[in-house]
């Protein structure tokens, strides 16, 4: 005797009884085996989805860790980006400072101490400008 093993109306497989008496099954028989068929349907089907849902989820698992290895690289390459902008720019400033100074300490008698603050002061703006755009750039990181 055979009958279908079923998940609600899609056939999954089959499953058979065999007896070596003759006439061994009616009908009771066929309909507790036809029963027991699709309740073994539905588990397989359930097993199937566990499983499917198991390996979606090492995926996701995946994904995340894979996400959170690339974020980390680019705050890393940003973080070089930054230390790299901002060293230049700081190391101009020093060196346009130390210039200003060495080309006014002649000259402090006869040059007004305003013009050399100023000077300075633009060596300053351009530092505070590098350090903005620092701020600007690390607000931007994930």
């Amino acid at each position: 005797m055979y009958v279908a093993i079923r998940n609600r109306t899609r056939v999954i497989g089959l499953m058979s009884l065999h007896s070596y008496r003759t006439k061994a099954f009616d009908q009771v028989s066929l309909r507790t085996l036809q029963t027991l068929g699709d309740y073994c349907g539905g588990a397989l089907e359930r097993m199937r989805a566990r499983e499917e849902l198991r390996g979606s989820r090492e995926q996701l698992r995946a994904l995340a860790a894979h996400l959170q290895s690339v974020r980390e690289e680019e705050r890393k390459l940003m973080t070089r980006e930054i230390h790299d902008e901002l060293g230049q720019a700081l190391r101009a400033h020093v060196l346009d400072r130390h210039e200003v100074e060495r080309r006014l300490e002649p000259a402090k008698k006869v040059v007004p101490r305003s013009l050399e603050d100023r000077a300075l002061d633009e060596g300053d703006a351009v530092a505070a400008e590098a350090a903005d755009g620092v701020v600007a750039v690390e607000a931007e990181l994930p």
